[in-house]
């Protein structure tokens, strides 16, 4: 859990769009205002905490596919 991120109203996720190898999800949640703490500061909480949940579960972000491109040419060096 993340500190001033309230249970109630729930989290709501929503998958938004499958792009090719992307994934897009919106996530809303809900913040305690009261708490003194800014938006950023909590946003910033809560993407580390993803992160470290998604390495918990093996989750890497996609490798996007490479181009490597072999000449031969008459390189006089």
């Amino acid at each position: 859990s993340i500190p001033n991120i309230v249970a109630n109203p729930p989290a709501e996720v929503y998958f938004k769009e499958l792009d090719g190898m992307l994934l897009e999800f919106k996530i809303d949640y809900y913040v305690d205002i009261h708490a003194g703490d800014i938006r950023s500061t909590i946003r910033s909480q809560f993407l580390f905490a993803l992160w470290e949940r998604f390495k918990k579960e093996g989750i890497r972000p996609p490798e996007y596919p490479h181009e490597i491109y072999i000449t031969q040419g008459n390189d006089s060096h």
